[in-house]
């Protein structure tokens, strides 16, 4: 995995930060490791804290879903325009921290599975960066969502361009082949079991209603 030189960053237009060392975005290969250890780096709830508002439950209808309020607002960003897809640079995959997606305004598929997996996880709800396939008429490609379990039960959250919710079962359009999460990583292998991908240096592991 490389990191960004602070003159590769400058080329792409990313903002840099003396104050805070930590990667804005990485250079993703596709290998499992790899994108375990991404994962750990980058998926960063206290950078959408300003998204996240505490209110009372009394105040809040009794059917209230934080996911799907998240869902709502990051649709909204969508419409307005305050976030928008922008492709990834030619001939490697890069993913970048939910604070940088936002400064940036937009991303691609991975961008915005980090942002939501942030701003869900910030929210007290447990979730994972899902990596797999999309597959459609002619063929599938890579793509990445969010996948986790609030108080109603299991969800999907399509979090590109055209959000989408579902519950209850995965459409079979979406393939995983890794579930990721700070701590915890498990890949998809024979006969779709999983097993999870302990990581050999554990200093790595991080444990770290949206407002309009």
């Amino acid at each position: 995995m490389a990191y960004l030189t602070v003159d590769e960053a400058r080329e792409l237009g990313l903002q840099t930060s003396i104050e805070d060392s930590r990667p804005r975005c990485l250079r993703v290969p596709t290998d499992a490791r790899s994108r375990c250890e991404a994962i750990q780096k980058l998926v960063r709830p206290s950078e959408v804290a300003n998204l996240v508002h505490n209110v009372p439950s009394a105040l809040l209808p009794p059917d209230y879903s934080f996911v799907e309020d998240v869902g709502r607002k990051l649709q909204a960003m969508f419409d307005s325009g305050s976030l928008r897809y922008i492709d990834d640079p030619p001939e490697w995959d890069r993913w970048c921290s939910p604070g940088q997606t936002l400064v940036q305004g937009g991303g691609d598929c991975d961008d915005f599975a980090i942002l939501v997996a942030s701003w869900v996880m910030k929210g007290g709800v447990p979730c994972d960066v899902v990596v797999g396939s999309h597959c459609g008429h002619p063929s599938c490609a890579g793509h990445a969502w969010v996948e986790g379990r609030d108080w109603k039960g299991w969800f999907l959250l399509e979090a590109t361009v055209n959000v989408t919710l579902y519950r209850g079962r995965r459409p079979e359009e979406y393939r995983p082949q890794a579930f990721l999460r700070p701590g915890q990583c498990r890949f998809v292998v024979q006969a779709r079991r999983l097993f999870a991908l302990e990581m050999l240096n554990k200093r790595i592991f991080r444990r770290p209603v949206p407002l309009t």
